[in-house]
């Protein structure tokens, strides 16, 4: 019966069935999820006060540990996300998987409740446990790129612990591999370090020349990307070039001043490379 009054949105009823019934039994359903959370899946505002004024749990949660502000923000319904943030609801709980109701919200692209949670002060920082990613990661994923502007412009971590994910990729080669440049270009006119790297080493300067994408590599250049770099193999970009049989940008790196002598970790330089691939035309 309550399962009818939440589906059509039947206050009348539900006040009925609160009356008459034991709430804890009214409450909490046989399958472990609760009625908040039905209610908030199935955009039922009406029903949602109700509830709350009829004691229910607002923090209640269902069995992936998400409670009603995460399922709303998920939907999108800022309305229902205000009278539970109204009526004390944990705004900075997480579900299993570590993610917040900001995370939820990005996902989908909700940008209005977003920057409402924003505005309340909800953890912008916090990041999933699968994958390592913070909600910058998740906009930056589904190209939502005025959430991922708004969370720069609010100071999301992109330097700390958090910007490496499970594949140990900054934000920087994150987005390149994304081909979202907007945001590269967005995120160093905010000051992110160009030379920052993943896991291997890797400056996002170093993947572009992997890439052979030498509008990127001039881009970065003239930004201020250090040319001479290098990843843990002890390759700089030099090196990256000429493995990659890229004469244009072996060229622009030269006349950009990189270091023609550098030895990586087996001894060799850009000409012994060249040499041993027969790139003669590189000497």
């Amino acid at each position: 019966m309550y399962n009818f009054a939440i589906k059509s949105d039947n206050v009348n009823l539900i006040k009925l069935l609160l009356k008459y019934e034991n709430k804890v039994k009214i409450y909490k359903k046989n399958d472990g999820y609760e009625l908040l959370l039905t209610a908030c899946k199935l955009n039922r505002n009406s029903t949602i006060k109700c509830l709350i004024e009829n004691g229910v749990n607002i923090n209640e949660k269902d069995s992936k540990g998400r409670n009603a502000l995460m399922i709303a923000s998920q939907n999108g319904n800022l309305d229902i996300i205000k009278i539970l943030v109204e009526n004390n609801i944990r705004i900075n709980e997480r579900d299993y998987d570590n993610k917040n109701a900001l995370i939820y919200a990005t996902e989908k692209g909700n940008l209005n409740v977003v920057q409402y949670l924003v505005k309340k002060k909800i953890n912008i920082n916090v990041c999933s446990l699968t994958n390592g990613w913070n909600a910058l990661f998740y906009a930056i994923d589904k190209n939502y790129n005025d959430i991922a502007i708004y969370l720069i412009d609010n100071d999301i971590d992109m330097y700390g612990n958090n910007h490496k994910n499970s594949g140990s990729k900054n934000i920087l080669i994150f987005a390149y591999e994304h081909k979202n440049i907007n945001i590269i270009k967005y995120m160093i006119k905010k000051g992110i370090d160009l030379d920052d790297r993943q896991h291997l080493g890797d400056t996002i300067l170093m993947k572009a020349c992997n890439s052979n994408d030498i509008e990127m590599v001039i881009f970065l250049i003239e930004k201020g990307a250090n040319i001479n770099a290098v990843n843990n193999g002890n390759d700089n970009a030099l090196i990256i070039a000429v493995k990659k049989n890229n004469l244009k940008m072996v060229q622009l790196l030269v006349e950009n001043g990189i270091n023609i002598n550098f030895k990586n970790n087996d001894g060799d330089n850009a000409l012994i490379i060249a040499s041993m691939k027969k790139f003669l035309r590189y000497r």
